[in-house]
């Protein structure tokens, strides 16, 4: 009886081993560290106006091993309300992912920005540089090793751990603009973008 069980309890765990195969210690190295998300949040500028603004951001660059990555992080950012406005950000992120299902991310970030109006019926809004930082936090609830997820059956030959994701990422950007309408004197400017984004990464 005891070698029945014995033998039960080979069989499941060879036909585990089967089904998956892989682990993320059998991932190389040095990989390709890619994601995209979309995202949703308040576009405020203390003291002045806040935008519901919606963005779209990507993220490529290397995984350096399971815990720490280096990746290009571009952003492309909308915001409506009492005046519009674009935004284009970009930073290079050190992410460190300290277990499989968390990631923690920080950025130095550029950006430029256009007003589209300024909410007095004018076209000729503020617009320009800025710079500043970028934080990331993403959680990941399902993720698989070779782009495979766990309910989907055997892992493929690609070398990346795979998932989902959820993610609060938060910029504050500030600048000076000026030059515009009928106080061309410049004047110092902060914006602080906080967003909820869901989106798809292999690290």
């Amino acid at each position: 009886m005891i070698r029945m069980h014995m033998a039960a309890m080979l069989l499941a765990a060879s036909l585990l081993l089967a089904a998956d195969g892989t682990s993320a210690q059998d991932l190389p190295a040095l990989r390709l560290r890619v994601g995209a998300g979309i995202g949703l949040g308040p576009l405020i500028v203390p003291h002045s106006k806040t935008l519901a603004a919606a963005e779209a951001s990507g993220r490529i660059g290397v995984q350096a091993n399971d815990q720490l990555a280096l990746y290009l992080h571009p952003a492309f950012t909308i915001g409506v309300g009492s005046a519009n406005v674009v935004l284009f950000d970009a930073g290079i992120t050190a992410e460190w992912v300290p277990v499989d299902w968390l990631a923690i991310g920080a950025a130095p970030e550029v950006a430029y920005f256009v007003t589209l109006n300024a909410g007095d019926g004018t076209s000729n809004g503020p617009r320009g540089p800025a710079g500043g930082a970028h934080a990331h936090f993403a959680y990941y609830p399902a993720y698989g090793i070779g782009y495979h997820y766990p309910y989907n059956g055997r892992p493929t030959n690609l070398t990346n751990r795979a998932a989902y994701s959820f993610s609060l990422d938060v910029l504050v950007l500030a600048g000076s603009i000026g030059g515009f309408g009928p106080q061309p004197a410049k004047r110092d400017f902060l914006m602080v973008l906080p967003t909820l984004s869901v989106g798809a990464d292999a690290y």
